[in-house]
């Protein structure tokens, strides 16, 4: 027995209990360290990590032991736990309603008193679509966005939101980045925006830039005629992303792009064709891309040096250097079965010459490096 504050607490103590060795025994996790996890989970905690995280800490007893109470006997409990806290966090157990209130919510608590209030702003149902950005990211792109230095990337991904209905539609996450040495460093991306939809067509990409666009003016009226535009802007090659970033930035459609790109490699660019956003490709997307074709249609003796040709393309800025380029490949491949005649060792001989001036380059060398995996 033991008293505590008044109360008589009987406890049951059995000194003859024994477990199979290697059989998990683990204490079910309630009370102050049940919602401690939860807390943690509310922080943005993965699982994964937060359950390697606990079993990192067990002791050296509990190990030899079998002792599992600080994580449960497997993941499924913290699995468990975390959803306990998603459900916590909902506003209200109807998407709808909830994001609507999330919508309220956010109105109130971030600037409220400002020119653009709140983080959501569009929400639409039919097809489902929500833009989010707030006053302060629509600053901070004023600010660098005009810089040399800056890059602005875009991506979308269907891992971040999970179908729960089996005929619901896919919806995509978008995000629009920014990056700058001076502000970041150079692996860091900082958020302006981003927008969840189950449309995924050029007119919704463009409607969401158009809604940031739109509030650059409120905020600064006397730029409404001058929206900032970036020198770079980054993408994976996807056709939709790089025909919203030339009719948003440039006002152009793809045709006038090749136009006034065919005009800079030949030399003949007017002044405006070189104050235009040039729409970049994802280095490492285009390789990889690359390589899936190489490694369908050649053989494995000669794919490394076909990679390198691809890169020493992407490095050519003139067209006639490409073409001199695309020409000396021609030779080669062509000829690579029958390799002993003066043309295919001239040309194999300049290619190789070529590509020698790129391989110290660190962005190629780790996109034919990273293209391997």
């Amino acid at each position: 027995q033991v008293l505590n504050n008044g109360f008589c607490f009987v406890i049951a103590l059995n000194r003859k209990i024994f477990h199979h060795v290697g059989e998990r025994i683990g204490r079910h996790i309630r009370g102050s360290r049940r919602q401690a996890i939860i807390d943690k989970f509310k922080s943005g905690a993965s699982v994964y990590r937060l359950h390697s995280q606990y079993h990192e800490q067990r002791s050296k007893n509990e190990k030899k032991g079998f002792n599992y109470d600080s994580t449960g006997k497997s993941k499924k409990v913290f699995k468990k736990i975390k959803a306990e806290a998603t459900v916590e966090s909902l506003l209200s157990p109807d998407v709808t309603l909830g994001i609507l209130q999330l919508h309220d919510k956010l109105a109130d608590e971030i600037n409220n008193d400002g020119i653009i209030t709140g983080a959501l702003q569009v929400v639409q149902f039919r097809p489902f679509c929500t833009v989010a950005f707030t006053e302060a990211s629509i600053r901070l792109y004023d600010a660098i966005v005009s810089h040399p230095e800056t890059v602005l990337s875009w991506d979308a991904t269907g891992g971040i939101i999970k179908n729960t209905a089996l005929n619901s539609r896919q919806c995509l996450y978008y995000e629009l980045t920014v990056s700058h040495p001076n502000v970041v460093n150079e692996d860091t991306l900082i958020p302006l925006t981003f927008m969840l939809s189950e449309s995924q067509t050029l007119l919704t990409i463009t409607n969401w830039l158009t809604t940031f666009k739109e509030s650059y003016k409120k905020i600064f009226p006397h730029k409404k005629d001058s929206f900032p535009r970036p020198a770079v802007i980054l993408s994976d090659r996807a056709q939709i992303f790089l025909q919203a970033a030339l009719r948003i930035y440039n006002d152009e459609n793809y045709q006038q792009f090749l136009a006034r790109a065919y005009r800079i490699v030949t030399n003949q660019a007017i002044q405006d064709d070189l104050f235009k956003t040039i729409i970049h490709a994802c280095l490492s997307h285009f390789m990889f891309d690359m390589r899936k074709r190489i490694n369908k249609y050649l053989p494995e003796d000669i794919r490394e040096f076909a990679m390198w040709c691809m890169a020493l393309l992407v490095n050519t800025g003139k067209w006639n250097e490409m073409k001199e380029n695309w020409r000396l490949m021609c030779r080669v491949f062509i000829n690579y079965s029958t390799n002993e005649t003066l043309d295919f060792k001239q040309s194999y001989s300049i290619l190789l010459s070529r590509i020698n001036h790129i391989t110290n380059d660190p962005n190629t060398s780790t996109a034919i490096h990273q293209s391997r995996e």
